[in-house]
């Protein structure tokens, strides 16, 4: 048991004191957060007598705490606070009454590459359907051929505004969020009209050659 102990005290040490400095960190992404913010000098006085305010880009007041004595490993008198804002902005702190200021700034994390091949993939795929039902019939109406082609230009056209939007330095969130959401309500359709096709089919397994003869008819 006191092994156990010992083994999670030693797992807990670095990982307490694995806080970077904040200011040393460039180009700093949500994945470096939490990370420390310290002093740029001795303050007068005890830590616990200075409070630090930190705002966003607006700029509205979005956090205040009072300052600790920074312990980690290779520790200075300097004080200190934890910085745990991960949502990609601009921040600006400031430090009383020590007049200690300066400014953080969370990057967007490029993800670039994986969007782009998820996305020929799926154009790809899709092109796929198109020619695999190139001389299908139409079902009802409805054109596997016409579906599949459609979906590849939506895809395409879709990964170009992408690539332009993050030149541009703007959020993907929520345009990903629209284009999967999209594609997670057609794949539950096609999956629920091939389990209604199929339990069709384990009913009335008559059912498909009444269906052909009458197609030949026509």
């Amino acid at each position: 048991m006191r092994i156990l102990i010992l083994l999670i005290a030693l797992f807990l040490i670095p990982t307490a004191f694995a806080l970077e400095d904040c200011m040393t960190i460039d180009p700093m992404l949500a994945k470096d957060v939490p990370c420390n913010i310290l002093g740029t000098f001795k303050y007068s006085g005890v830590c616990n007598d200075h409070t630090i305010k930190i705002y966003n880009s607006v700029p509205q007041l979005i956090g205040e705490h009072i300052m600790t004595d920074f312990t980690g490993i290779g520790g200075t008198d300097r004080c200190n606070v934890t910085f745990n804002f991960t949502t990609v902005d601009s921040y600006t702190f400031n430090i009383s009454p020590a007049g200690d200021s300066g400014r953080l700034s969370v990057e967007r994390e490029d993800n670039m590459l994986a969007i782009v091949i998820m996305s020929v993939i799926l154009i790809v795929f899709f092109s796929g359907v198109g020619v695999l039902n190139a001389k299908t019939p139409y079902l009802k109406g409805f054109s596997l051929r016409l579906f599949g082609y459609g979906m590849a230009v939506i895809q395409l056209l879709t990964l170009a505004f992408m690539v332009y939007a993050n030149e541009a330095g703007n959020s993907l969130a929520s345009t990903l969020k629209i284009n999967y959401t999209v594609l997670g309500w057609i794949a539950f359709g096609f999956g629920m009209i091939a389990l209604i096709k199929f339990t069709g089919k384990m009913i009335n397994p008559s059912s498909d050659e009444d269906s052909d003869e009458e197609s030949k008819t026509w």
